[in-house]
């Protein structure tokens, strides 16, 4: 199995492992459903998929 769920089978040991930035990073990213990525990627992924993955603008849009 070539996905990451098949390539780690310790997930605990494999976090434990990882930088502080890096875990934190994929913590926030698993958390908001956004790719865990530099900008390059999150390009790459954006025009592959046609969809903006960048940050938005918190809470309900404004009436107008």
């Amino acid at each position: 199995d070539r996905t990451l769920s098949g390539m780690i089978i310790e997930w605990e040991e494999f976090l434990a492992g990882g930088k502080a930035g890096e875990v934190e990073r994929l913590r926030m990213a698993t958390q908001t459903g956004r790719p865990a990525g530099d900008e390059s990627f999150i390009t790459k992924v954006e025009n592959m998929t046609g969809r903006d993955l960048g940050k938005g603008t918190p809470g309900r849009p404004k009436k107008h």
